[in-house]
């Protein structure tokens, strides 16, 4: 899984590195709502660099636990219950390091760690 917008990641962060605006249009899926959350996560950063890293220890915990999961099942078995979880974790970082920009449903390491027990079996 990966977004469109990843094709100009290395251009992206040059323009948010260098201007205090940057607009990013683009269709829904595209990672709009990503670049926006990375804008948010660099401002706050400052503020208290532990608090980031703790949230990110988290969120990267929960992205082992979802490789593990990719890695276990056969290429045939990778269904869109699993896609959808990818999906899932990328709201949990809007969620963790932006959560004023919002996410499409409800999202928690509490629901993205059930999901992936469920997929497990």
């Amino acid at each position: 899984m990966e977004l469109p917008i990843l094709e100009r990641a290395d251009e992206l962060i040059a323009a948010i590195a260098a201007h205090q605006v940057v607009i990013v249009a683009g269709g829904t899926g595209s990672g709009k709502s990503n670049v926006n959350g990375i804008k948010r996560r660099l401002d706050k950063l400052p503020e208290n660099p532990a608090k980031d890293l703790h949230k990110l220890a988290e969120v990267r915990s929960v992205e082992r636990e979802y490789s593990s999961l990719l890695e276990s099942l056969p290429p045939g078995d990778v269904d869109q219950e699993v896609v959808d979880l990818g999906w899932m974790l990328e709201e949990l970082r809007i969620c963790t390091f932006a959560p004023s920009l919002g996410t499409s449903r409800p999202v928690s390491t509490k629901r993205v760690i059930a999901e992936l027990v469920a997929l497990r079996g």
